[in-house]
């Protein structure tokens, strides 16, 4: 019988059939017996389902080496009894550097350091009877030698008819080392841990640093330690620990000065300084620390509050240099020590400001208080207690009882004062009096402060109270003092009004004695020049006109006489000037509104032709004054300004030959200077 064609087509299952044969076939498959044409039908049946049995391996197989190919761990299958590698996929050959061909003639011994190779036939034959398993992490060695961490699942399977092993390699060298790093920060957070915990326990950090230092010597495989503490007021540092010196040596460091040695240059600027190797380089600020066989060292500043306080170094002699971990744990340390110290400082200072606060207190006689005004509770001193009169009592009382004492007058305000320190937050000052239990009145100043409470909405009041009875005398004394101190000063102040109208009264009496002596020299002086003008005057006009008429006869005759007439006339006419002159000395102004400027005006031009001498009257705008005696006596003044430097330039006390005459304010400046 002729073997059917074979071709694709869905699985038949022995409850199917086939499909009916038509034409000759059929035919002839009449003359076949029953028995045969259905061993013929399970033979095509079974040929069907081994074809779709390939089918499936074929896609399986591709499958399987799609992802044995691209699957990005390193995967490989060798031979159960020879160990020959079978297949290698890209991920182990980029892993290890080797090539298909080079893997080709290789086992999974070739690929491992030889003491482990013992263990991994051993892990072999026992995997003989498991279906799969995880080896756990193995040490592997690349083609350049290096080695790394690979974790390993490893298969029995059956591949190309052969039993062979299918491994699956993880490459786990940076999460090994990872955990190895956590592993040591956890060693190293719990050795810090510890380490704060006994600095931050301890009541005087500087006791522990020789203790604690001993157990980082001890983590850090160290073996010299210092620590340096700073002197307030100096610039100099004093050992306050050391470790791994003897005493002998730790007298001679025992101080050092700002900027000397390794642990004086890191005070000063504050950085830290690693050292390695420095047996070999010997700088000068590592002088200090050679002689102790010191290879290694590493110091760091102390500081708290941005200030210097100290320094903390460790130093090796079995390696040349710290790795970066052990630097950063000697920071962590200096850290917690800092930290400790500051805390130190800072309770010391605490304390110190207690105790000013409580000196303070006491010797301002003040009381404290603390009232919440959601509980009405208040809680205060026995100084508070004493200046209320009120019993003992420990612990909070109702502050009603405060309230009591204060005198109802002053109540109203004082309850408002706090009400608004507690709306606004903010500080009140406020001075009330107070009724004790005999019925006598204090007077009290309280100040303080609302501040938030322990839920951070609600307020309480905080503050001090002290008494001002004294300062409350003393200030209404003062106040009674001065209000008979105002009655005195308003009688003074009238008599002084009277004292001083009387003088003023006084003054204008004489000012106004002195105008009328002034007026009457003025006056006697007008009169003078009057009588001068015009009975002298005219006298002398006269006779002047007279002896020019007899000379003018004594010519026409031809006399001798004629010039002694002439002479006579001369003498007349100077004496007319001269008698002019005398009044107008003795009335120089005119009594008219423009007489003073006319007067200046001539006495410019009697300088100009007496001494030959360049002055000028300068007016920038008219001056009208009908006070007569006002205008002489600046005229005279004037008068006087100009003699003054006439004076001066006929003495030639000048070398420019440049003078100026003082005029009053509202006048220019009368300039003089010598002619050209």
């Amino acid at each position: 019988m002729k073997k059917p064609t074979h071709f694709r087509r869905p699985a038949i299952s022995r409850r199917q059939t086939l499909p009916p044969l038509s034409g000759r076939l059929a035919r002839r498959s009449k003359a076949i017996p029953k028995e045969v044409r259905k061993r013929v039908h399970d033979l095509e049946v079974r040929n069907l389902e081994l074809d779709r049995q390939n089918d499936q391996l074929r896609q399986d197989e591709q499958q399987f080496r799609l992802l044995f190919e691209l699957n990005p761990n390193a995967m490989w299958v060798f031979d159960q009894d020879s160990l020959k590698f079978l297949t290698v996929n890209q991920a182990a050959l980029k892993l290890y550097g080797y090539s298909s061909q080079e893997f080709a003639g290789m086992t999974p011994k070739d690929i491992r350091p030889p003491e482990h190779v013992p263990r991994f036939l051993t892990m072999l034959e026992r995997q003989k009877r498991t279906r799969a398993a995880c080896l756990g992490v193995w040490r592997h060695c690349r083609k350049d030698g290096s080695e790394f961490d690979v974790e390993i699942t490893q298969s029995c399977i059956q591949f190309r008819g052969r039993p062979a092993r299918l491994a699956v390699m993880s490459d786990v060298t940076e999460r090994r080392r990872a955990e190895m790093q956590l592993r040591r920060s956890r060693h190293e957070h719990r050795f810090l841990a510890r380490v704060g915990q006994r600095l931050l326990g301890s009541e005087d950090p500087r006791r522990v640093i020789h203790e604690v230092c001993q157990a980082v010597m001890t983590f850090l495989d160290c073996h010299v330690f210092f620590n340096y503490l700073a002197v307030r007021g100096s610039r100099r540092l004093k050992l306050n620990a050391f470790g791994g010196i003897s005493a002998k040596e730790a007298r001679r460091v025992e101080w050092l000065e700002y900027g000397a040695d390794v642990c004086g240059r890191v005070a000063r600027t504050g950085k830290p300084i690693i050292a390695g190797d420095i047996q070999k380089s010997k700088t000068p600020r590592t002088a200090a620390v050679v002689r102790f066989g010191v290879q290694a060292y590493c110091c760091h500043p102390l500081i708290a509050q941005r200030e210097v306080i100290g320094t903390l170094s460790f130093g090796a002699r079995s390696r040349a240099r710290f790795s970066p971990d052990q630097v950063a744990l000697m920071r962590a340390v200096a850290e917690q020590v800092s930290l400790s110290l500051q805390r130190l400082f800072a309770r010391d200072a605490l304390f110190g400001a207690e105790e000013r606060l409580r000196l303070a207190l006491e010797g301002g006689l003040m009381g404290t208080w603390e009232w919440d005004p959601r509980t009405n509770r208040a809680v205060w001193d026995e100084r508070q207690r004493e200046l209320l009169d009120l019993p003992h009592c420990a612990g909070p009382v109702n502050a009603d009882s405060f309230f009591k004492r204060v005198h109802p007058e002053d109540l109203p305000e004082l309850r408002r004062v706090l009400n608004k320190a507690l709306r606004r937050r903010a500080r009140y000052h406020h001075e009330f009096r107070v009724i004790l239990g005999d019925g006598a009145t204090r007077w009290l100043a309280a100040g303080g402060q609302a501040v938030p409470g322990t839920d951070g909405h609600h307020c309480k009041i905080t503050g001090v109270h002290y008494e001002i009875t004294d300062r409350k005398t003393a200030e209404e004394e003062l106040r009674t003092l001065a209000r008979t101190l105002e009655l005195r000063v308003v009688q003074r102040t009238a008599e002084i009004e009277a004292a001083n109208r009387a003088l003023r009264q006084e003054m204008q009496r004489r000012r106004q004695i002195e105008l009328e002596n002034l007026g009457i020299g003025e006056r006697e002086q007008q009169r003078i020049g009057r009588e001068l003008h015009d009975s002298l005057g005219q006298h002398l006009h006269a006779l002047f006109y007279l002896a020019k008429l007899l000379q003018k006869g004594l010519e026409e005759k031809s006399l001798p006489h004629a010039h002694d007439a002439a002479r006579l006339a001369a003498l007349l006419e100077e004496s007319i000037e001269l008698t002019r002159g005398l009044a107008r000395g003795l009335q120089p102004v005119k009594p008219v509104p423009e007489g003073l400027m006319v007067a200046l005006r001539e006495l410019a031009a009697w300088a100009r032709r007496l001494y030959r001498a360049d002055c000028r009257f300068q007016c920038r705008r008219p001056v009208l004054l009908a006070n007569n005696t006002v205008a002489t006596h600046i005229y005279r003044i004037a008068q006087e300004a100009l003699n003054n430097s006439l004076r001066r330039l006929l003495t030639a006390d000048s070398p420019s030959g440049k003078l100026w005459a003082a005029a009053p304010k509202w006048f220019a400046l009368s300039r003089t200077r010598t002619a050209a």
